[in-house]
This record gives C-alpha cells, structure tokens and sequence, in this order.
C-alpha cells in the first residue's frame, strides 16, 4: 500500500512539473521592426501559453489552453481589423495599429520605440513568421504577463 501511495505522489510530481513548463515555440530571428511587422502580423494566431509574475510573492505561474480549458485565438486582417476569440466565439471586433510608444508613453526614452495598440491595450511586440510574443505590464496590479502565440 505504501508503494501505491509513493508511486502516486511520483507521479502527481510529474504532473504538476508537465504544467509548468513553457511550450516550445521556436523564433529564430524575431523582429520590432514595424514595416516587416505590419507584414508578418497579418493572419490568425492561436493562443499557445502565458507567463505571469507575481510580484508580490516572486512566483510565476504558467498556464495554457490545457490548463486553463480556453482555447484563444486573434485574427489580423490587412485593414486593420483585430478579431479576438474565445473558445470559437467572437468575443471582441476592434482595430489595431503600430503606434510610436510617445503617444502613449512620457519616458524620454520611449520616443524611439513602437508599441502595437488595441483596445485596452499598449505592448511592445517581438514577431517572427510563426510566433508571436506579448509581454503585458501591469502597473496597476502585482502581475506582469508574457503570451506566447502560433500562427495558423
């Protein structure tokens, strides 16, 4: 029974590790540059993890469709249009644009930088053909996100 008991726990450890693992998604040369971005941006992406920090407790915690039961996706179209999705239903239609960060930002700083802006939302990007990375801050809450997404 012991043995049961310890084999158990083994794998309840192997679990809980299997969870808080990052997904592989490979981005060989990404790129900030916004005319290439403007480009690759376009198309639909699926939700593929996200990181989140908590500052308060130095812990970041690492969820998933699998984990969280939410399957996400985002479709860019050419003119602008950004349709976000949860779970096969529309769930926001908004625009989106390449802003420079100054318009968003006073950080001196900032004037050179651009950020991709949506509804509620300022981030700086990082892109490559198949893989999309967003890293929220939060200044307001204990939390900092990064989202890794994958091109259909």
């Amino acid at each position: 029974m012991k043995k049961h008991i310890q084999y158990a726990l083994a794998m309840l450890l192997v679990l809980l590790m299997a969870c808080q693992k990052e997904p592989d998604v490979s981005c060989n040369s990404p790129t900030k540059e916004v005319d290439t971005s403007k480009k690759l941006i376009v198309g639909t992406w699926q939700w593929v993890y996200s990181k989140q920090y908590f500052r308060s407790s130095s812990r970041w915690v690492i969820t998933n469709p699998k984990t969280d039961t939410i399957e996400r996706s985002m479709t860019f179209n050419k003119n602008g249009q950004l349709l976000i999705y949860k779970n096969g239903l529309l769930k926001t239609e908004t625009t989106y644009q390449f802003r420079k960060m100054s318009e968003w930002s006073l950080f001196p700083g900032d004037s050179a930088r651009y950020i991709i802006s949506w509804k509620y939302n300022n981030v700086v990007w990082r892109i490559c053909n198949d893989s999309l990375y967003l890293p929220y801050q939060s200044f307001n809450n204990d939390v900092a996100k990064d989202e890794v997404w994958k091109k259909n």
